[in-house]
């Protein structure tokens, strides 16, 4: 019998134990059972007999786990005896491995060897431990096994299959640990209660129950107390660490004292927490509004904002810095907002109205962008408002977006307040049309007014000053965004986005010219927009012999087109155009007028009236150009358009011109492409650009440009289209060929002496001017004289060589004494690059210069009819008397001719004709007879 037994505890569950013995005789067999005892009795197994071994035998007896009570999160220690029950030593050391089955599923899941046991001799024993080897046990059955001579084989034994022992045991589930915190966000109807639960290694669920009485936690009931709802409990996994859980509850009354405790349950039990009391608020955080900061220099500002105490006694205050805090929300954490200081709190009372409050500030860096926001707290909790920047510099202009007001289908007024915070500013908006830009910005929309020159002006006192903008040309029944922009030497200032939509309207409605006009047919076309509403579009036409037809469109009388319903132009607000053929119905020759008429909900829309004539149209156009060429440089060409179209009088025509375009063809675009692009103008306008112009529905018959060309050789280009879509198309050419040429002129003419009398030597002369665009070169100047004006040259003299002369440049020409004075109508001539035409000139025909002068006569200045009727001669000399009563027959004298400002030679053969009363015939003049004296000689041309 074994002296001393193992103490098996008092659980109800089998335990496994054992007991090693020494001194057996190898090979003999033993028999022995297991006898246990407690106060009720003792109890015997069955026998087991056994073989004593002959040479090594390891085993191992007295397996053990501390503590013999186990509970969730223990560390578990193991130990066991290693035994040499054979009849030999083991000679050597050995490894002995401890493995445990955590879930008692035949899975060793942990796994730990001690190694350099032994040697152990015969009947020898060494005690193996393992402390504290399973940390946090969880709770559950679970099995441990301690085997010798493993895991790997080292000695040679009689047995290897009671080399291991394993045992059974188990941990049991502890009591979750709960704490109660204090609550957070109690307000007048309802708090945030808060607990700390710890699991103690065993799934956990927690929960609350608060009351109005003061009662110990376990004391909570149903009957006593309010569970929270089970949809709200906190589950928690079977770990050992604390964990936080809230729930919020409502329903609770302003004023009152409320109790509550953080209650938990697990396997091991129901933990209760301790009892915290809170007061349900009477009313709520405070509101806060942030304002923009006010007086803003370059090192200081004043931070402005409001607070509603909302019935609670509140204390607000700001806190700012230079770094925007985190998410750029307002928070009284600096952890939050690194960097940042909080003003002084400023006592705002219990009101329930909203009250402003404010804090200068100093030590600003110039130039810096600073972020501020509004904060309270009363005994509900905290408020706080949203976060403004600011940069400490000199304030740039302040400007606020009002409404557009008034707003039409078509037009609004835009309205805006600006500061210009003591800088000289200037104002304006900007507008985006369907979508929103999210806020104002200068990088997109569209500016108004367009151009900087027409915005407001503000002066620089600081006062606020509304400004507005007028805006026309949007888009019906669409929505707008708009912002007010000021800006100074300081800065840009932009507004918020104010929306307003345009109204809806009647539709818009235009009528075009017809296409296909035939004697019998013709495509009338015209064009809808309908502003915003569900529009059907038709067209009435009347023939030019109906006494009901209107001056202007209207929806009766005369032929509607289609006679019912008609085209669907939608809902949109951009034009759609449309058409209708008449059919064969028209009678040539008529003149037919139609409308273009279309209805929406809100109204109908009218046209204008257009009228053609039934048949087919023909369109022709004809350029030429003036001067003539060679054109000089510097002189402008004009193009002539000269258009002929058999079809309706009124119709319109658009000219395309290019100022060189060889391209033959009659299409606008093609001529587009290889000639240079037009501008695009108003119908009823031309535009002129660098390659040509555009003039769209106009009849300018003909159309006349200008243009000054380089010198070379050019092609200007027509084509004419009947407007306004362009039918019919004609072209035409011409080629304009610009020449840098000289061109000898004479100027400054005349003969010596200049009132000379019979007898006298004349000497004549003349100034070569090179009025060309070229240098001339080489040249001679020719005179001739015509004595009596008969038609023949009677004198020649030797041209005069006349040298090249540059651009301006001139030479005086004289041939001296060349022609004595004869008594007479004489005439002269002076002609540059004569004779032999040397030089090539722009202008071969005005070389020549002539004059008809007088010798010896005496003429009177005014003839008797009248000052209309007078000779420019004036070379008078003593007429002497002519008596009036001897009867003398009067001679034949020159007629009387009116002044036209310049010499008229007289005729040739003097006519038949006799002078008037009071007149004499000299020389072949008529003058005045009666004792008219004039002192001569005198020329006075």
């Amino acid at each position: 019998m074994i002296p001393t037994g193992q103490d098996l505890g008092f659980g109800t569950s089998p335990v496994r134990f054992s007991k090693g013995i020494t001194g057996l005789t190898a090979g003999t067999t033993y028999l022995y059972c297991a006898v246990a005892q407690n106060s009720a009795g003792t109890a015997y197994g069955n026998m087991v007999s056994f073989v004593a071994s002959v040479g090594v035998d390891l085993m191992v007896i007295n397996s053990v786990f501390s503590p013999a009570i186990a509970l969730t999160g223990n560390d578990i220690s193991f130990s066991g005896d290693v035994t040499n029950s054979g009849s030999s030593g083991t000679g050597s050391s050995f490894s002995v491995q401890l493995s445990i089955d955590r879930d008692n599923n035949s899975s060793w899941d942990l796994n730990d060897t001690k190694t350099g046991i032994g040697p152990l001799a015969s009947g020898g024993t060494q005690a193996v431990s393992w402390t504290n080897f399973w940390t946090n046990a969880p709770s559950g059955t679970h099995v441990f096994r301690i085997c010798a001579d493993q895991p790997t084989s080292a000695i040679a034994e009689t047995s290897e299959s009671n080399n291991c022992v394993s045992q059974v045991f188990t941990v049991g589930a502890k009591p979750p640990t709960i704490f109660t915190n204090n609550p957070t966000n109690v307000l007048a109807s309802g708090a945030t209660l808060n607990g700390i639960v710890t699991p103690n290694g065993s799934a956990t669920t927690a929960w609350f129950r608060y009351s109005t009485s003061n009662l110990t936690c376990s004391a909570f009931n149903d009957s006593n107390s309010t569970r929270t709802a089970s949809g709200s409990d906190t589950t928690v996994a079977a770990t050992f660490g604390a964990t936080d859980y809230t729930v919020s509850v409502g329903g609770l009354t302003g004023g009152t004292t409320y109790f509550y405790c953080a209650i938990a349950n697990n396997a091991g039990g129901v933990a209760y927490g301790n009892v915290v009391s809170f007061v349900a608020s009477s009313g709520s955080p405070p509101d806060l509004i942030t304002l923009n900061a006010e007086n803003v220099t370059d090192t200081s500002a004043k931070l402005v904002g409001t607070v509603d105490p909302n019935g609670a006694n509140t204390g607000a205050w700001f806190r700012w810095g230079a770094v925007q805090p985190a998410g750029n929300i307002c928070t009284n954490d600096a952890a939050l907002w690194p960097g940042s200081s909080v003003t002084s709190t400023t006592f705002a009372g219990n009101g329930t109205s909203a009250i402003p409050y404010a804090y200068s500030i100093s030590g600003l860096t110039t130039g810096q962008t600073y972020y501020y926001c509004a904060i309270g707290n009363n005994s509900v909790g905290m408020g706080y408002g949203a976060v403004v920047p600011f940069t400490a510099v000199l304030l740039k202009p302040s400007v606020v977006t009002n409404p557009a007001n008034p707003v039409n289908s078509d037009s609004a007024v835009l309205n805006g307040y600006v500061n210009s915070n003591g800088s000289a500013t200037t104002a304006w908006f900007r507008y985006w049309e369907g979508t929103s830009p999210g806020s104002c910005t200068e990088a997109s929309g569209t500016r108004v007014p367009i151009w900087a020159t027409d915005d407001t002006s503000i002066s620089s006192e600081i006062k606020w000053v509304l400004y507005s903008n007028f805006l026309s040309g949007l888009t019906i029944n669409t929505n707008y965004w708009y912002c007010a922009i000021a800006k100074s030497a300081i800065g840009t200032a932009l507004g918020s986005l104010q929306q307003f939509t345009t109204t809806a309207a009647s539709p818009l409605v235009d009528t075009y010219s017809p296409l296909d006009v035939t004697l019998t047919s013709a495509t009338l076309r015209g064009a809808a927009n309908p502003m915003g509403g569900a529009t059907t579009a038709w067209f009435r036409y009347w023939r030019d012999d109906d006494p009901a037809r209107p001056a202007i469109c209207a929806d009766s009388g005369g032929t509607r087109l289609p006679l019912s319903s008609g085209f669907n132009a939608g809902s949109g607000t951009a034009y759609q155009p449309y058409s209708n053929n008449t059919g064969n119905v028209l009678v040539g020759g008529h003149t037919y007028f139609y409308c273009a008429i279309a209805q929406n909900p809100t109204g109908f829309g009218y046209g204008s009236m257009v009228s053609f004539v039934a048949g087919n149209a023909t369109l022709s156009v004809d350029l030429t150009t003036t001067p003539p060429n060679p054109v000089d440089p510097g002189i402008a060409s004009y193009l002539y358009a000269d258009v002929i179209y058999t079809g309706n009088p009124t119709d319109t025509i658009n000219y395309s011109v290019w100022w060189n375009c060889s391209d033959p063809t009659t299409s606008v675009g093609t001529a587009v492409t290889s000639c240079g692009a037009l501008p695009v103008p108003v119908s009823g306008s031309c535009v002129i650009n660098l390659n040509g112009a555009k003039c769209d529905g106009v009849f300018s018959d003909p159309l006349t440009l200008t243009h000054e060309y380089s010198v070379g050789t050019h092609t200007p280009k027509v084509i004419a289209e009947r407007g306004p879509v362009g039918v019919l198309p004609a072209q035409d050419q011409e080629n304009i060929i610009v020449q840098a040429l000289p061109d000898l002129v004479v100027i400054n003419y005349g003969f010596t002496p200049t009132s000379p009398l019979p007898g006298a030597v004349l000497t004549f002369y003349g100034t070569v001017l090179n009025d060309g665009s070229f240098a001339a070169g080489n040249s001679q100047t020719s005179l001739r004289i015509d004595l009596n004006n008969d038609g023949s040259w009677d004198i020649l003299p030797a041209a005069v060589a006349t040298p090249a002369l540059e651009i301006d440049y001139v030479y005086r020409a004289s041939w001296p004494d060349v022609a004595t004075a004869q008594a007479g109508i004489h005439k002269y001539e002076i002609c540059a690059d004569t004779p032999g035409k040397s030089v090539n000139e722009s202008k071969e025909t005005n070389n020549c210069v002539s004059k008809i002068f007088y010798i010896g006569f005496c003429v009177n200045e005014c003839a008797p009819s009248g000052a209309d009727q007078c000779y420019s001669i004036r070379t008078y000399q003593d007429c002497g008397e002519h008596d009036v009563e001897n009867g003398t027959t009067p001679d034949t004298c020159l007629e009387w001719g009116p002044d036209t400002g310049v010499e008229i030679p007289p005729p040739a053969t003097p006519p038949d004709t006799p002078c008037p009363p009071r007149n004499t015939c000299v020389a072949g003049l008529c003058v005045p007879a009666p004792n008219w004296i004039e002192v001569a000689p005198q020329r006075n041309e």
